[in-house]
Order: C-alpha cells, then structure tokens, then sequence
C-alpha cells in the first residue's frame, strides 16, 4: 500500500491540484485523530471547490512528495507553509488542513507552541468518534494493512493480501493511544471553544450531506452548501474482518488478565471518563 498511498499523495500535491494564486481570507483546521472520517470530510469540503483543499499536509509523506515536487533536499517549514497558502487555498481565499494530536506534538513539542499554532486558524473542526473499539481495531488494521483510505479509483487487485491478524494487545494499546490524544485535544481545544465546532464520525457515516452541510455552516461558508456532492468521495473501509476482530476483542477482554491489562493501559492515558464507557456499545452486544 505505500506505492498506492505514495501516489495519492503525490496526486494531492501535484501542479494539477494547484489554485491559482488567490489571497487567503480564511483558515480552518480539522483536528482529529486516526481513523475518524477525516478523509471523509476533508474530501467532501475539498469536492465543493468552496472549501480549499484540505489534507494531512503535516505528515513526513506531503513533505516528501512537496521536495520531490520542487526538487528540493530539505524543508524549510516557513517555506512549506507558504507553499501551501498560495497553491492549495480556493479561488474564495479559503485554506483548510487536517491534523492528528501526534503530529501537533511531533511539529510543536510544548503547550505554548502548539496554542500558537491553532491561533493561526479562524475556524476549528473538532472530529471524533464514538464507538472507540471500532476506531482501535481501524487503526490497528490501517496500520497492519497500510491501507488508510480507498476510493473508487483504488484498484482492488493492488491491495495487500488480507494475511494480518488480530492482536489483543495492539487493539488495547490503540484504544489507549487515541484515549489519550483525543483527551489533549480537548484540552488544547478548550482554549478555542469559540471558534470550535465539533462532528463526529457516526453523524458523518450516517448523514454525509447534512453533516457536510453543518460543517460548511460553522466555517461561515454556507454558500458552498449548494455545491456539496452526495456521493463521498472516500469509500468505508469497515467490513467482517473489522466485526470479526471487535468480537473477539470483547471475548478477550472477558478474561480477568485481559482486563487488567486493558484498565492498566487506560490508567495511562489521562482519560477522565471510565474505561469501561469505550466499550459499552460492544458490551452491550455480547
């Protein structure tokens, strides 16, 4: 899937998907963290032409496929930065990215720094999602699988074989790595309560226009409303494999040694809601 995720984003950062020149008069950012629906929204804002064109910029592969692009040996951020302002905002000066909490602290190790960086924004997207089993065995299986978003145009013969397996521990330690990040965006994003607005991805699913539309609202762009494509432009992802592997997780987490190892885990991500309200969904389904 490197080869497949490397061209996509090699597409996104391509001449082709260039804007022309126009001066930026609003900026937004969608924070988030793995396997959320940030494709999802992002390419739908992106399908308006209203909305700029949104991507996770902040990732070593945009970054790589930025040099390679220009031909250059490093990146200077000022420059990558302004790059973007200038080829990636839409013809009505709107720019928008998307972002995960461990990028944040990768680009912006403190606090202070990471508050500067928000402050850049007029508008915030807070994307979350409820059912965190589902969104664990997700980010375990994008990871094992490296595939990370499918559309209409991936070819399902150039997919890796299905030869991952399930991994308790890997599932548990996801769960308690997007606990934690998703508690420090709260954290961070109290700060900008006023120009936050949050969605989540079971709205999202489950009322692509609606949800779009509500989005495009918030950003004050509510004229893009009549240019939303119905049709999403990524494909779910979900299928037995992912079922499968949430119902042995809850099997497993049957098993006192299991629980413990899990209740350990969420004892270290700062989360302030009991471990147990992550699972309840599922729970409730055995």
């Amino acid at each position: 899937m490197e080869g497949l995720e490397w061209q996509s984003v090699q597409a996104d950062m391509s001449p082709e998907s260039d804007f022309p020149p126009t001066k930026c008069r609003l900026k937004y950012l969608v924070c988030t963290t793995p396997r959320s629906g940030s494709w999802l929204l992002c390419t739908g804002l992106a399908a308006t032409g209203q909305a700029g064109r949104p991507a996770e910029f902040f990732t070593p592969v945009y970054g790589q496929a930025y040099r390679a692009r220009l031909g250059l040996t490093r990146l200077v951020p000022v420059q990558y930065w302004n790059f973007l302002l200038e080829h990636r905002t839409s013809p009505n000066g709107v720019f928008g990215m998307k972002i995960h909490f461990d990028q944040m602290e990768k680009f912006f190790p403190n606090e202070q720094a990471q508050k500067q960086f928000l402050a850049r924004f007029d508008r915030l997207i807070f994307l979350t999602r409820r059912d965190k089993l589902a969104q664990a065995v997700s980010f375990w299986k994008a990871r094992a699988t490296g595939v990370y978003r499918m559309t209409a145009n991936t070819v399902a013969d150039s997919l890796p074989s299905p030869s991952v397996y399930y991994r308790f521990g890997d599932i548990a330690h996801a769960l308690a790595l997007l606990a934690t990040r998703e508690q420090r965006w709260l954290s961070l994003l109290s700060h900008f309560a006023d120009r936050t607005f949050s969605l989540d991805y079971e709205d999202l699913a489950g009322n692509y226009g609606q949800s779009l539309e509500r989005a495009l609202i918030a950003l004050g762009l509510g004229v893009a409303v009549s240019a939303i494509d119905p049709q999403p432009r990524v494909l779910p992802q979900r299928d037995h494999v992912n079922e499968e592997w949430e119902r042995l997780f809850v099997e497993d987490l049957r098993g006192s040694a299991a629980q413990r190892i899990v209740r350990l885990a969420a004892a270290n991500t700062d989360a302030q809601r009991p471990y147990g309200d992550l699972l309840a969904p599922h729970e409730q389904q055995a």
